[in-house]
């Protein structure tokens, strides 16, 4: 009996993570956690009784990285599936030119490798790499907003700091400032400076709300790869020619369907990046 040796000529690697991670909370100013800031934001802005980090930084929390981590075990997977093709079609060409050299069981065999394994392989491969490309795209746009996030509620933290050295100088004056609160605010002589934190705060939500509008442009992304994530699957049960059609169109129809999502998501960025240009020119401002 004749002995064959089958190798693998591309290497099939494990994905090892990176490790690195983007703690955006490493960047804040700790003077949130102080009891004046926080009363201050009690007192002054806050309209639900939700404390500043509840509102403004929880929503931020978590390692944006991961997203991006994500992105590059995708990619991973797609060379994964191009090293795999590449073993299966030599190996394929070592069983034919060694064992099966003829006979309707040895054509069938090339004929369904080459027909339906490598254009399956080659879609899946394909269609890894663009889930990839999306779990990096999320992840930079998410990291970008988050970074201005932080800078702006610090910014908050130290206007509120210094609206508390207007407010409460010294102690003598903390019954002036709940007469102020008592009586509405009438004769409060700081409403600016509180109006100018309320700004500050509506673009920390804005940048909230992008970012649900962000996940949500990506999520429609994400559902049309799980579309062919089944078609994926059958390529080792595919018995006839028609069938692969079938499944080919499937794999190619989901590919348009996830660029079509995948342009949807990227004007929703463009309208983010404008967003940050608006954000950019208000910080610059804060600083001068």
């Amino acid at each position: 009996m004749t002995s064959l040796s089958f190798s693998d000529t591309a290497e099939i690697e494990m994905f090892e993570p990176s490790g690195e991670t983007k703690d955006l909370l490493g960047e804040l100013d700790g003077s949130y956690a102080t009891d004046v800031v926080e009363h201050l934001w009690q007192q002054f802005i806050s309209s639900d009784g939700r404390g500043l980090y509840d509102t403004l930084v929880t929503p931020i929390t978590g390692d944006f990285n991961r997203i991006k981590e994500n992105g590059k075990a995708w990619e991973h997977v797609s060379g994964q599936f191009e090293s795999f093709s590449q073993n299966l079609a030599d190996n394929t060409h070592t069983l034919l030119s060694q064992h099966w050299t003829y006979g309707d069981a040895a054509d069938a065999y090339q004929q369904h490798i080459e027909n339906h394994w490598t254009i399956g392989l080659y879609i899946a491969g394909k269609l890894s790499e663009a889930m990839g490309k999306g779990f990096e795209q999320l992840g930079d746009w998410s990291i970008a907003l988050g970074e201005r996030a932080i800078e702006l509620i610090n910014r908050i933290i130290k206007r509120l700091l210094r609206l508390a050295a207007k407010v409460v100088p010294k102690v003598g004056q903390v019954v002036a400032a709940i007469d102020w609160v008592a009586s509405g605010f009438r004769d409060f002589p700081y409403v600016s400076d509180v109006q100018e934190i309320i700004e500050l705060v509506d673009q920390v939500m804005t940048i909230h709300r992008r970012i649900e509008e962000l996940v949500e442009a990506m999520q429609d992304y994400f559902d049309a790869f799980e579309d062919v994530i089944d078609a994926i699957s059958s390529i080792p049960d595919v018995d006839h020619t028609h069938d692969m059609i079938y499944l080919a169109d499937s794999l190619t129809s989901g590919l348009s369907e996830m660029e079509n999502q995948r342009d949807k998501a990227e004007r929703t960025a463009d309208k983010l990046d404008e967003d940050l240009e608006e954000l950019d020119d208000m910080v610059a401002d804060e600083v001068r």
